[in-house]
């Protein structure tokens, strides 16, 4: 039985599977599908407020694990980190 049958497995039998192994499972091109939503809904929250993104910084921490820096306006740095549950 290998990795993605063991969670499909687990699914099955109602247990919850996330975090380090649900990404053993994932090809590269799934969590980058995943990670592409997450971008868009992102950026939608923000255009649907008006709020426009001036800049975005690409960040490493290792490990395999990234993130961005969002660069809006000073006046609407607020409102932006309310819509996106940073504040």
């Amino acid at each position: 039985m290998n990795a993605l049958d063991r969670l499909n497995a687990r699914k099955a039998m109602g247990g919850v599977v996330g975090g380090r192994r649900r990404a053993q499972t994932l090809s590269p091109e799934r969590r980058q599908e995943i990670a592409r939503k997450a971008a868009e809904a992102r950026h939608r929250k923000l255009a649907e407020a008006k709020i426009n993104v001036t800049a975005i910084d690409a960040v490493c921490a290792g490990a395999g694990r990234y993130g961005a820096i969002l660069w809006v306006a000073p006046r609407a740095v607020s409102k932006a980190a309310k819509l996106l549950g940073a504040a």
